[in-house]
């Protein structure tokens, strides 16, 4: 078998007013005898729509969040290539539409079937460190009893916006016939998917891209202490084939409001806040706050005109208050 990149994972949801499950069936043109069946719901959503490993929830829990989402599964992703009369190129050019689509998930997973990735070796500069990352967190997990093939290396956490996966896929399957099947995973959640799709370049230049851009294996060098100046490995290079970094981060505008302000005060920090009004009174702890240095940030300004303004018009700042609130003013 040859070397492919293919898509693994693909989870969006159809935010078009009016939109129902039967609208996201035709989306997908599936051949007409297909039929799907009535399960239960994840995700938050009470019901699923199912056949095979292609998924679609609906009947959200939250009103303001029902709308019907697209879940396909690895398998569900191969079920789709062959029951579907659309490709990938049709579901991205979907998911472009950010004003209609939302995209949640989206797995690209490269085969290395003849050879170019090393197990072993990659596992070997997993352990020493031979390696640069731009995520807090690689991790090997053993899995089958510490055995280097049957280890795995993961980037990232997979509570994490973007993470990426090395493993054994033919030991994964439990093939003994000898077969070299070594997958990379690059999954990618939220805003790092949809800019992804939104990169015009070939999926295969894209995948490598941003992996060139979040991870490398690096030979070490006694003379440099930074590893950020060690030269690629041999084997990642080639597995890179040249790309240039492509980066799919979006800074993220913190949304400031009661309900955030909230959370911080007293679940983060109400412990510390309690505990020094019991050893200097309220009094002293009001004098103290009032007498700090530091300074309110235009936001923390603004958040305090508009709740004085609900005040003035006689409105109490209750709990619904705070609710609202933290869904009108997104600052």
């Amino acid at each position: 078998m040859e070397n492919c990149i293919l898509v693994d994972w693909f989870a969006m949801t159809f935010r078009e007013p009016g939109v129902t499950v039967y609208d996201v069936i035709r989306a997908l043109g599936l051949r007409e005898d297909i039929n799907f069946i009535e399960m239960p719901g994840r995700y938050y959503y009470r019901n699923r729509l199912t056949f095979g490993n292609i998924h679609i929830y609906y009947n959200h829990a939250v009103a303001e969040q029902n709308f019907p989402m697209l879940e396909l599964t690895g398998q569900g992703c191969r079920e789709f290539e062959t029951f579907s009369s659309y490709n990938f190129d049709y579901l991205f050019e979907l998911a472009k539409d950010t004003k209609k689509y939302h995209m949640s998930r989206l797995d690209i997973a490269y085969d290395d079937h003849e050879g170019l990735l090393n197990i072993k070796e990659i596992m070997l500069d997993g352990f020493n460190n031979n390696y640069v990352s731009n995520s807090n967190i690689v991790s090997l997990h053993d899995e089958k009893r510490h055995h280097l093939d049957g280890f795995s290396l993961m980037t990232g956490s997979k509570s994490s916006d973007m993470y990426m996966r090395i493993y054994d896929k033919a030991r994964e399957r439990g093939f003994t016939d000898g077969r070299h099947w070594i997958r990379c995973e690059l999954v990618l959640k939220q805003d790092r998917a949809t800019n992804f799709i939104m990169n015009e370049e070939p999926l295969g230049v894209k995948y490598r891209g941003v992996i060139h851009n979040y991870f490398r294996f690096v030979s070490p060098n006694k003379k440099d202490v930074n590893k950020r100046r060690w030269k690629i490995r041999r084997y990642w290079r080639k597995f890179l084939d040249g790309v240039e970094k492509i980066s799919v981060y979006s800074k993220k505008e913190i949304d400031y409001n009661i309900s955030r302000l909230h959370r911080y005060v007293v679940h983060q920090s109400g412990n510390s806040v309690d505990t020094y009004i019991r050893c200097v009174g309220l009094n002293a702890f009001f004098e103290k706050l009032l007498k700090r240095d530091t300074k309110l940030t235009p936001r923390q300004k603004l958040l305090i005109e508009k709740c004085n303004a609900l005040y003035e018009q006689g409105e109490e700042i209750t709990e619904e208050t705070v609710l609202r609130l933290s869904q009108i003013y997104k600052l």
